[in-house]
């Protein structure tokens, strides 16, 4: 299941910011729309597309994971094969809409859900592989193999196949192999023989003492909630802005801007990104997240200089797309220290009640 999950994850892609900043590109310019429009549309979908969110997850509780992710899928797949026919920028705002909702909300959220379902005790370390193997190493693979596409097939047929990738990657682990949880085939949490001795907060008694858990109310009653939020926020608002528009930036630093050489910027985040979650698990776990997350932000505003600078010409040719996607990396790196878990029984820290599989 950890292995459907990731897949999930990667099949989240086409609908991710590191690959719509490459494939947008062509339809932009295809369609004569400006850069400012196509990313108000942007905007508005990626904003739109987050308010069904807590519906997909009421159905996943509801009718069960397996077959809100063969929907979700589906879905998916029809809106990657509709954005082959947009004809302006209602047709490509509905679009960014579908594929955000879908792909980058739906579908990413779903993974990380599975996974929950079947592991509590290693849940820390099965969602670090989650982001690792699945999001960072397809973030990391797939711009270079996507450029390619656009530049050698087109736009059109580059998500076409993009959509088959995603049907590939999902339909037939749903309809073969997804189950909603390990009591569903005899089996337990976290591969266990037997059963989990204390299942407290699942089976609706309270909490062990040394692992606190919240209710959203509760969570949502503390400062450090709404600290973890604006950090998450702010840091997503800056990621998505610099892979949104690395195109553009390449151009203004006075290259050709080419999908290939945006695949090629982009392509470093992730693998900062991918490192930075190794590296800040072990932290948060020896650290009080409020030493870690101040950390976090410096490098944010260091990566956005760095990505500034390479615009106004302060790096070589040579280094101005190693430097853009190192910058972004490091932009980026801060999410991790939000999603890593926090200090065992730290009273402060209401994302521990994540063992919890109905929250």
């Amino acid at each position: 299941m950890l292995g459907v999950a990731i897949g999930m994850a990667a099949a989240s892609m086409p609908g991710q910011t590191v690959l719509v900043s490459l494939w947008k590109e062509p339809l932009r310019e295809e369609l004569g729309l400006s850069l400012v429009s196509v990313s108000l549309a942007y905007t508005i979908g990626t904003i739109c597309a987050g308010l069904p969110l807590p519906w997909v997850g009421r159905i996943a509780d509801r009718l069960g994971l397996r077959f809100t992710v063969g929907v979700v899928a589906l879905g998916f797949v029809a809106s990657l094969l509709m954005l082959r026919f947009t004809t302006g920028i209602i047709t490509l705002g509905v679009g960014f809409f579908l594929v955000r909702f879908l792909g980058q909300g739906s579908l990413s959220m779903l993974s990380g859900h599975t996974i929950a379902m079947w592991f509590e005790r290693k849940l820390g370390k099965v969602h670090a592989l989650l982001a690792v193997a699945g999001f960072a190493a397809a973030s990391a693979v797939m711009p270079i193999p996507t450029a390619w596409m656009l530049e050698h097939l087109g736009w059109r047929n580059a998500l076409a196949c993009l959509a088959a990738f995603v049907a590939l990657l999902t339909l037939p682990w749903v309809l073969l192999v997804f189950r909603n949880k390990p009591e569903d085939i005899g089996q337990h949490l976290d591969g266990d023989p037997g059963e989990h001795e204390t299942h407290d907060v699942l089976h609706g008694g309270p909490a062990p003492i040394d692992d606190p858990a919240f209710t959203v109310k509760q969570a949502a009653a503390t400062p450090a909630y709404w600290i973890l939020m604006a950090h998450l926020v702010m840091t997503g608002f800056v990621g998505t802005v610099l892979i949104f528009h690395m195109p553009a930036m390449l151009q203004q630093a006075g290259l050709e801007g080419s999908p290939a050489q945006a695949a090629l910027a982009i392509q470093a985040w992730p693998i900062v990104f991918g490192l930075a979650t190794l590296l800040v698990g072990p932290l948060a776990d020896r650290f009080h997240p409020a030493k870690v997350l101040p950390a976090s932000l410096v490098l944010m505003a260091l990566g956005t200089l760095i990505c500034l600078g390479a615009t106004r010409g302060m790096a070589s040719e040579t280094w101005t797309v190693p430097l853009m996607g190192v910058g972004m990396g490091v932009s980026r790196r801060g999410r991790s220290a939000c999603r890593a878990p926090s200090a065992r029984g730290s009273p402060a820290a209401p994302w521990r009640g994540g063992s919890d599989r109905r929250a």
